[in-house]
């Protein structure tokens, strides 16, 4: 896997907890800047590059399996059904 470098808009404030499984920029700033200054800290970081990459496994994986969204999707469509 690689880190995740997104912006700040939208749902993905709920997945990404920057520093820890990834990293969140402004999408109201210097987007590429932003983007290119985390870029390089991960690649000067080998360590903080591994342990991003190995807590995003660990907390985004086993939440968006194919079975856990099928499931998801599944309980939405019930829902809107009944």
């Amino acid at each position: 896997g690689v880190p995740v470098i997104s912006t700040n808009a939208g749902a993905i404030r709920e997945i990404i907890k920057p520093g820890v499984n990834g990293y969140l920029v402004d999408c109201n700033g210097h987007l590429a800047l932003s983007v290119s200054q985390k870029s390089v800290e991960l690649l000067q970081n080998s360590e903080l590059y591994n342990t991003i990459v190995k807590q995003a496994a660990a907390s985004i994986i086993p939440t968006f399996t194919v079975r856990e969204m099928t499931s998801k999707y599944k309980e939405i469509f019930e829902r809107l059904l009944a």
